[in-house]
C-alpha cells in the first residue's frame, strides 16, 4: 500500500509541470503577439499611431476647370460662402429652425427636403445654401448663440456659367454616396464623406483628371487632443483643366435653334472627328446639383416625360429615315447594283409581287441624283432589292452604324461595342422568329423598320462622305493642362476604319447631296455663297407625327463641319431639322455678321 506522504511530492511535481506548461504557453503567446505587432503589423500600426498623433486640417483643392475650344469657361470652381447645418442640433428647436430658414430665405419644407436628400451620416453638417451673400453671413453671426449647429465656410463650389446649353456635355456633380466612397477608398483615392463627384457627362468621364489633391495644415496633438506642434503646410494641388473641341458659339446657336423643340444636334469636324457642338433638348440646369438639391427638384427631373437628363445626341437612337439614303447609295453604286444614270419610274408607289410600298409623292422618271435630291423612295426600293440585305448591312457598318462611336462620354449605350441597330436576317430570326423577306429590305432601304442610329452616329457617317471615306472616332477632349498651364495630354485623331466605296462613288453621292440643298428637299438649309451638301429625312414615330431629320456638311469644296440633327415629332426634316442645322452653319461661317 502506497504511503500518503509519498503521494505528496508527486502531486507537487505534477502541479509544477502544469504551471511550467502554462507559463511556457503564455510566454509563447506573448512572444507571438510581440512578433505580430512589431514585425508583421509594425508598419501599419506605426502609421495608425502617427495618424492618431498627426492630424491634417484639410484644405480642399479646387476642382479643375472645363473650357471650350477658345478658352471660354464652361465649368469652374468659385470660392463662395456655404452654409451647412447639423440637423440633429435643430431637433426639437422649431423656433431656432424657423429663424434660420427665414434668414436664408428658404422654407422649412425646403430645409427638410435638402436634409432628407443627403446621404451624410448622423452628426455630419449638410450643405443647405451655396453662394450666400455676405450680409446673410453677418446676420447669422449676430444670431450665432441660436445656431450652434450651423457651419459657415468659404469654400470652392462648382459653377457652370454656360448652364443649360452645355448641361449634357458637362454633366453634373453630386455628393458622394457611401457605396461610392467605400469603392474609392479601396482604390486608394482621396475622398471623404460630403465630397462632390462627377456622376454624369464629362464630369464623370474625367473625374480622375478634374479632382485635385487636397492639402492642409499638419499638426501634432497629444492624447488629450491638444495641439503640441505645428508640422507645416501641405499645399493642395488644383485639378487639371480640360480643353474641349467644342465651340460655345456653335453650341449656343444650336441650343437656341432647338428652343421649344425636343431633339438633338451633333456637329463634328469631318477630317478629324473633333466634336464642334453637341446639344440635346430639353435640358437642365447643372448648377442646381451643388446648391443643395431638394428631393422635389430631383423628382421633377426624373419624372419629366420629356426626359431632360438624357443626352439625345449620343444616348438616344431613332430610325434615320431618308438620311440613311446617302449611306445605302455607297453600297448600291460601289457594287454596281445601279449607276447614277439608272432611272426608275415613280408613280408614287413600288410593287413587289402583290405587295405595294408607297412613296411620299409621285416623282415620275428619276435617276440617282433626282432620287437623292427629291428623296424618292421608289428608286431606293428597286435598287436595294437588287443589292440585297447582306451588302446593305456590310456598307452600313463601314459607315459606323450599329457600332459604338467611342466618344469620351459615359452615356453612349454600348452592348458588346454596339450602339443602334442595322438589322440582318440572323437578328430578325433571333428576335422575331421568322425568315427575312424582301419587304424587310424595302423598309431598311429608306432607314425605317428596325434600323436605329443616334444623331452622333449619323454625323460621323456623313463625315465619311465628306472626308473621302474615313470613319473617325468623335472626341470632345482636345488636351489637358495642369495647374501651371503645362500640357500633360493631347488628343490625337483616331481612324476607326474606312469605307469600301471609291472616291468617285463618294463624289457622286456628294453631288447628289449638294443638289438636295441647292434645289431639292433641303433648301431650308441653304446659305447664299456657301456650298452645302445635305439630306432631309422623316422617320416613323409611334402614335404621332414623324421625327424630322437633316444631315449635311459644308463647304463642299473643303468640308469643315458635318451636322446631324433630329427634331422629335417634327413631321418633316425640311421644316423642322434643316433650319436648326442652318443656324449652326450660319454661326460657323459667321454669315449673319458678314451681312449685317
Amino acid at each position: 500500500m502506497r504511503n500518503t506522504y509519498d503521494a505528496q511530492p508527486f502531486e507537487i511535481r505534477s502541479r509544477i509541470y502544469w504551471l511550467a506548461f502554462i507559463f511556457a504557453v503564455a510566454v509563447a503567446a506573448l512572444g507571438f503577439r510581440l512578433w505580430y505587432l512589431q514585425i508583421k503589423e509594425g508598419r501599419m500600426l506605426l502609421e495608425a499611431a502617427n495618424n492618431n498623433r498627426i492630424r491634417i486640417i484639410r484644405t480642399k483643392a479646387p476642382r479643375g476647370n472645363i473650357v471650350d475650344s477658345r478658352g471660354i469657361p464652361i465649368a469652374q470652381s468659385k470660392k463662395l460662402f456655404i452654409i451647412s447645418a447639423i440637423p440633429e442640433k435643430f431637433k426639437d428647436k422649431p423656433r431656432e429652425l424657423s429663424e434660420f430658414c427665414h434668414i436664408l430665405g428658404i422654407s422649412i419644407d425646403d430645409y427638410h427636403e435638402i436634409v432628407n436628400n443627403s446621404s451624410l451620416p448622423v452628426g455630419a453638417p449638410v450643405r443647405i445654401a451655396v453662394d450666400v451673400p455676405f450680409s446673410t453671413i453677418v446676420t447669422l453671426g449676430e444670431h450665432r448663440m441660436l445656431f450652434d449647429g450651423v457651419v459657415i465656410e468659404n469654400d470652392f463650389v462648382r459653377y457652370y456659367p454656360r448652364g443649360r446649353y452645355f448641361s449634357h456635355l458637362t454633366g453634373y456633380l453630386r455628393e458622394i454616396s457611401g457605396e461610392s466612397l467605400k469603392l474609392a477608398r479601396e482604390q486608394g483615392k482621396q475622398y471623404r464623406m460630403g465630397d462632390y463627384v462627377g456622376v454624369f457627362g464629362l464630369e464623370k468621364y474625367y473625374e480622375d483628371q478634374l479632382k485635385g489633391l487636397d492639402g492642409g495644415q499638419r499638426i501634432e496633438v497629444n492624447a488629450a487632443g491638444r495641439v503640441v506642434k505645428d508640422l507645416g503646410q501641405q499645399r493642395s494641388v488644383p485639378g487639371n483643366t480640360l480643353h474641349l473641341t467644342v465651340d460655345s458659339r456653335l453650341q449656343k446657336a444650336a441650343w437656341e435653334a432647338l428652343e421649344g423643340k425636343t431633339g438633338a444636334l451633333a456637329a463634328i469636324e469631318p477630317s478629324t472627328g473633333r466634336v464642334l457642338a453637341m446639344v440635346s433638348r430639353p435640358d437642365f440646369d447643372p448648377n442646381i446639383f451643388v446648391r443643395g438639391l431638394k428631393r422635389s427638384d430631383w423628382k421633377q427631373l426624373v419624372d419629366d416625360k420629356q426626359h431632360p437628363l438624357i443626352n439625345r445626341a449620343a444616348a438616344s437612337v431613332y430610325p434615320p429615315g431618308s438620311t440613311f439614303k446617302p449611306v445605302i447609295s455607297a453600297g448600291i453604286l460601289q457594287n454596281k447594283a445601279a449607276s447614277v444614270h439608272t432611272t426608275v419610274s415613280c408613280p408614287g408607289y413600288y410593287r413587289l409581287g402583290s405587295y405595294r410600298k408607297g412613296c411620299w409623292t409621285s416623282h415620275g422618271r428619276v435617276d440617282f441624283y433626282k432620287a437623292v435630291s427629291e428623296s424618292c423612295d421608289v428608286w431606293f426600293y428597286a435598287e436595294s432589292v437588287r443589292l440585297g440585305i447582306d451588302k446593305i448591312c456590310e456598307t452600313s457598318r463601314e459607315f459606323g452604324l450599329g457600332i459604338s462611336t467611342g466618344i469620351d462620354l459615359p452615356e453612349e449605350p454600348s452592348k458588346g461595342g454596339r450602339t443602334g441597330l442595322v438589322p440582318d436576317p440572323e437578328w430578325l430570326e433571333e428576335h422575331a422568329h421568322r425568315k427575312w423577306m424582301k419587304g424587310d429590305t424595302l423598309n431598311v432601304s429608306i432607314g425605317q423598320g428596325d434600323v436605329l442610329a443616334s444623331p452622333l452616329q449619323m454625323a460621323c457617317a456623313i463625315g465619311c462622305i465628306a472626308n473621302g471615306g474615313s470613319l473617325c472616332r468623335p472626341y470632345l477632349l482636345d488636351r489637358i493642362t495642369d495647374s501651371t498651364g503645362s500640357v500633360i495630354f493631347e488628343a490625337k485623331q483616331e481612324i476607326k476604319g474606312s469605307v469600301s466605296a471609291s472616291r468617285e462613288v463618294l463624289g457622286q453621292i456628294a453631288k447628289a447631296m449638294e443638289r438636295t440643298v441647292a434645289s431639292g428637299t433641303g433648301k431650308a438649309a441653304a446659305i447664299p455663297g456657301v456650298r452645302i451638301a445635305g439630306k432631309t429625312g422623316s422617320a416613323q414615330a409611334a402614335g404621332g407625327p414623324a421625327h424630322g431629320w437633316f444631315v449635311c456638311y459644308a463647304p463642299c469644296e473643303d468640308p469643315k463641319i458635318a451636322i446631324a440633327c433630329i427634331v422629335e415629332r417634327g413631321a418633316s426634316g425640311s421644316g423642322s431639322a434643316a433650319p436648326v442645322a442652318k443656324a449652326v452653319l450660319e454661326s460657323y461661317f459667321e454669315y449673319k455678321k458678314g451681312n449685317e
